[in-house]
């Protein structure tokens, strides 16, 4: 959930949180950047208007993505439905460092934290809680039974998103009713409620075209990947029939074709009337692809609904004709944009064979080939097919290397650097031997070059090394383990380096799994005078780490109520869910903490992010202070649209958020406005 405008980062670029340092919230979900952190320049223009389906109004057919020192969204005309009259925010401070760019380490990390962030199984499950001795599936089922919604929680929950889609507000009510869109598709189970989502995408609907957008993605949440509670084919042919109109109506402007392509992808393995369901939607996805009447923006949300089906399903030419978009840019008259080429790279990475893999090493080692943002694209690919296919990933780690040498741009050596860890992260998994080179080259990027190198190769080594443990009994990978996590713990400890490359470090640790660091990790969130960015990381490694001892519980409720840092505050509400309090005492005192604090917080961000926590977490006790903040006419717009999209997650029953399929291996480097907003849905 994020709230955004036409793009969903509109809920909140259009608010006040715009230009606030860190996290800004908008269509019921949150741009999680550094602080002040601005897109690349050529897609950080303004909020598109809904003319905008067959004549993009940007260089590659959509909406920049709105952020901080993006023109007011007052001054820009705008049709979407999104009021104008906005406070614009909070101005960065002349004497304030520059911001990372998008290429950062903490990018990164937001856009695959779902990865490493389970808060139910962290709250509910934690080796603290008896539970956790029952084990695997036994025991998470267990423990969600303990925060189970019981049948008055989930109607007064799913009457609260309901009527917001019901009600009548002035202007500003269109971001609550954005987020209740997405909301409604996690939770809903009748065809009355289906309703009230596909009802704002009919053709004659006077809908603005921001809650168009949210609808056409609402509907993508009506995935269920449980059978027993999958919706029915005959529901679901509706669903399809509206999303492929949508697709296919030139009327419709870009993100909303493109959002209704995706939607098809995240329904492709659900029940269908006919037979091969899968290879149908595929088959209509890849035709509106090659047809030629989408702009380059639809064609990405073609390619990421297409990226959505199983290699069975997608048709044998639409890989051909990737194979040529890739490659050469063009076939039989048409052309393709970097944007789409790079799209088309990362779908291939998804669905794609062993011969596809042999097309993408070849890519990489033609230097000079492509542009940067299609080197990144096809490191990304690289990294997702060698994760799928064990007899490609020695020729795939060596073209991944070999181009990581050639390239000069910043992002896509570092980016290899982490498609090379993804694929050892697999070796590791299958017992395959370690390859030197690959080890080496991770090990000396995170001890050696720039801060910011060094932080971000971190997080790739812990990638690489994460599935390491005592399940895996050869004893190079052991020592390879031993070796990373040393280099790990020497770069925390590194005072030489800036607190934002520590952070990342400590962030690492945490995804590395490696418990003898708590007290280090410790140390430094209890230190008042550290840099905040280093504790705030500090405190979220703990949680990653699921280190839940009654020393490091009172650190973190303490750092919880420290005000002087908003990213502090939020990271370690965080690590607080991922926690979930340790014993049922320790557990009932974070609860009571988080709903205390949403309660008297002004701060939007915090606030957000204690509504996102709770929700995660699942616990009852926090359905009805979230209506209340839904529901509270003294609570600002976006705290409302917060709330909303927060009870869309507690009533989800998916383990895992729907939209982390497509967000997943996606190039949130490449400027397309469609990634931007799916990477800020929650």
């Amino acid at each position: 959930m994020r709230l955004r405008t036409p793009c969903f980062l509109m809920l909140l670029s259009c608010g006040a949180l715009l230009c606030l340092p860190a996290d800004a919230f908008a269509r019921g979900g949150r741009f999680s950047g550094p602080a002040g952190a601005q897109p690349p320049a050529e897609s950080s223009p303004a909020v598109p208007d809904a003319s905008d389906a067959g004549t993009p109004g940007h260089a590659d057919g959509g909406c920049p993505m709105p952020g901080p020192g993006a023109p007011n969204p007052a001054d820009v005309p705008n049709e979407s439905g999104v009021p104008k009259d906005v406070v614009p925010g909070r101005k960065r401070p002349a004497s304030r460092a520059k911001a990372p760019g998008l290429d950062d380490w903490i990018y990164w990390y937001e856009v695959n934290r779902e990865e490493y962030e389970d808060l139910r199984r962290g709250a509910y499950v934690t080796q603290d809680n008896p539970l956790f001795a029952l084990g695997g599936a036994l025991g998470r089922r267990a423990g969600r039974a303990e925060r189970r919604l019981d049948d008055a929680h989930r109607k007064a929950l799913k009457a609260a998103v309901r009527d917001v889609l019901r009600a009548k507000a002035d202007d500003h009510w269109v971001f609550t009713e954005g987020a209740a869109y997405v909301a409604l598709g996690k939770i809903a189970s009748t065809g009355e409620e289906i309703e009230l989502i596909t009802r704002a995408l009919t053709k004659d609907a006077a809908t603005p075209q921001y809650l168009r957008e949210s609808a056409a993605l609402g509907l993508g949440q009506l995935r269920r990947s449980d059978e027993r509670r999958q919706l029915p084919a005959t529901t679901l042919r509706t669903v399809r029939t509206v999303l492929t109109r949508v697709l296919q109506d030139r009327k419709e402007a870009v993100r909303t074709r493109a959002f209704a392509a995706i939607s098809l992808g995240l329904l492709a393995d659900q029940p269908t009337v006919a037979a091969h369901g899968g290879k149908a939607s595929a088959q209509t996805l890849f035709d509106a692809w090659w047809s030629g009447g989408l702009s380059d923006e639809a064609q990405v949300g073609a390619l990421m609904g297409l990226a959505l089906h199983t290699p069975e399903d997608v048709p044998t030419l639409s890989r051909i004709v990737l194979q040529a978009c890739v490659r050469r840019g063009k076939l039989k008259g048409r052309s393709w944009s970097a944007l789409v080429r790079s799209q088309a790279a990362l779908t291939l990475g998804r669905v794609g064979g062993k011969g596809d893999a042999a097309l993408l090493a070849q890519h990489l080692r033609d230097r000079g080939a492509s542009g940067p943002a299609l080197m990144q694209a096809t490191v990304i690919a690289a990294g997702a097919i060698g994760s799928r296919l064990p007899q490609a990933r020695t020729d795939l780690i060596e073209a991944v290397l070999a181009a990581r040498t050639a390239a000069k741009d910043p992002a896509s050596r570092r980016l290899a650097l982490m498609a090379v860890a993804r694929m050892q992260a697999f070796e590791a998994a299958g017992a395959a031997e370690p390859a030197p080179a690959a080890a080496r080259a991770l090990r000396q990027a995170a001890a050696e070059g720039s801060p910011a190198d060094r932080a971000f190769s971190a997080l790739a080594l812990s990638v690489a090394v994460r599935g390491i443990d005592e399940g895996v009994s050869n004893e190079a990978w052991q020592a390879q383990r031993g070796r990373a996590l040393e280099v790990l713990r020497k770069g925390l400890a590194h005072r030489g380096l800036d607190g934002h490359a520590r952070a990342a470090f400590a962030t690492a640790l945490g995804i590395a799994r490696d418990r003898s660091s708590a007290k280090p990790l410790l140390a430094a969130l209890e230190d008042v005078d550290a840099d905040p960015d280093l504790r705030a990381h500090a405190a979220l490694g703990l949680g990653l780490l699921g280190e839940s001892r009654p020393d490091v519980l009172v650190a973190l409720r303490a750092a919880c109520e420290d005000a002087r840092s908003d990213q502090l505050r939020m990271r370690t509400v965080t690590a607080l869910g991922l926690l979930g309090g340790g014993s049922a005492k320790d557990r009932d005192r974070t609860i009571t903490l988080l709903l205390e604090q949403l309660k008297k917080i002004r701060n939007q961000k915090v606030k957000g992010q204690i509504a996102i926590t709770l929700a995660r977490i699942g616990d009852a006790r926090a359905v009805r202070p979230l209506i209340g903040v839904l529901d509270g006419k003294g609570e600002a717009h976006l705290n409302r649209a917060m709330a909303c999209a927060a009870l869309g997650l507690m009533g989800d029953e998916e383990r895992t958020p729907v939209l982390s399929a497509a967000r997943r291996d996606s190039h949130y480097l490449g400027g397309s406005s469609v990634v931007f907003e799916l990477l800020d849905v929650l």
